[in-house]
């Protein structure tokens, strides 16, 4: 269990591996895959937010230094 802040609320979740879907793993455009994770990020039913809308405020509070490095990770892989 981790306590996270959104929006000054704080809340608890429960983070854990899972396995990849198929589905999700089929959506790769690599010709092989060699390593993948996957995680359940479950912070119960309590938010009218989007999904969207709650990783959007998760990456606005990070750092400037992890902004960039991941829009930069997200202009390479296309």
């Amino acid at each position: 269990m981790a306590a996270i802040g959104c929006g000054g609320t704080p809340v608890t979740a429960a983070v854990r591996q899972v396995d990849l879907p198929r589905s999700a793993r089929e959506l790769s455009t690599l010709p092989r895959i060699d390593y993948c994770d996957a995680f359940l990020f479950d912070v119960g039913s309590t938010y009218d937010e989007s999904a969207e809308d709650l990783v959007r405020k998760v990456l606005e509070g990070a750092p400037l230094a992890v902004r960039t490095q991941l829009c930069q990770a997200g202009r390479r892989s296309g």
